[in-house]
């Protein structure tokens, strides 16, 4: 009887002794402060854009990883009785917020893969549609030049900045095509390389830079784009428009047609007027 009870005695002590070690190990843990090594804001890739987008906008700040909530909030209801929609704009954020020299907001722009469409993109589609801003969408696998980074924004801005090329682009057409519809279709429209294809003879960005940079602008909004080529046919200037040459005509309708296709409707003709023969 007396060697079952000293058994008894020794595992409660063991058992204690134990209980006590766990409990000053953590204890000890709590009390050391854990190490910290300094982490890169971008990445490599990120990095590469967001220098892009530094030298195309010398002007704006560009601020990278932006949550919704610092751009936007919900226009109706109370975050304690329906705390969801601000919680999902605290969850959500675009790749870079681009705002001009009196901070106001210009756009935004999301790095999406191609053929990677997820539940948080589709998600920041709907609430910046929503909300009315600007976004830029461009492929991680395939980033815009300076330059095409340039003529897509910089005509959002109240800067005139001279391009690459070197000629100032007047965004006096820009904003009014944009204010007439400022919220994008999200509709796919032509690249760069397309419209590279669609003008083998460079007529347009030979002979007219300035409607070629706008052309290259609106080409990713095919609504846009439709409005901006339309207004080329069209006399609603002060003075005579002297038209274009057949080889100019024959690009512009190239890419009429081209985009039209994004639309489905039907292309547009030239009047007989506005060929210089």
């Amino acid at each position: 009887m007396g060697l079952i009870l000293a058994f008894v005695v020794l595992v409660v002590v063991v058992a204690a002794g134990v209980l006590a070690f766990v409990l000053h190990r953590r204890k000890a843990m709590k009390l050391v402060f854990p190490r910290y090594e300094e982490k890169p804001v971008l990445d490599k890739d990120d990095a590469v854009l967001f220098g892009r987008l530094c030298r195309a906008l010398p002007n704006c700040y560009i601020f990278p990883q932006v949550k919704l909530s610092q751009l936007m909030e919900p226009s109706e209801g109370d975050r304690k009785r329906n705390p969801e929609p601000f919680d999902r704009l605290a969850r959500l954020k675009v790749d870079y917020a681009v705002l001009d020299a009196d901070l106001e907001l210009v756009c935004v722009i999301v790095t999406d893969p191609e053929n990677g469409a997820t539940t948080d993109s589709e998600m920041i589609k709907r609430c910046l549609k929503s909300a009315t801003i600007k976004a830029m969408r461009w492929s991680p696998d395939n980033k815009p030049s300076v330059e095409q980074i340039a003529r897509a924004i910089l005509p959002l801005t109240n800067n005139k900045s001279s391009l690459e090329t070197g000629s100032t682009m007047n965004p006096d057409t820009v904003q009014r095509i944009y204010k007439a519809e400022p919220i994008p279709s999200n509709i796919k429209g032509l690249t760069t390389e397309q419209l590279d294809k669609l003008t083998p003879k460079k007529v347009l960005s030979q002979n007219y830079p300035h409607i070629w940079q706008r052309i290259c602008l609106f080409a990713p909004e095919p609504k846009h784009l439709q409005k901006y080529l339309l207004s080329l046919s069209i006399q609603d200037r002060g003075e005579k428009r002297a038209g274009f040459p057949l080889e100019a005509l024959k690009e512009i309708a190239d890419i009429q047609a081209e985009n039209d296709r994004f639309l489905a409707q039907p292309v547009t003709g030239w009047q007989q007027s506005f060929v210089n023969r």
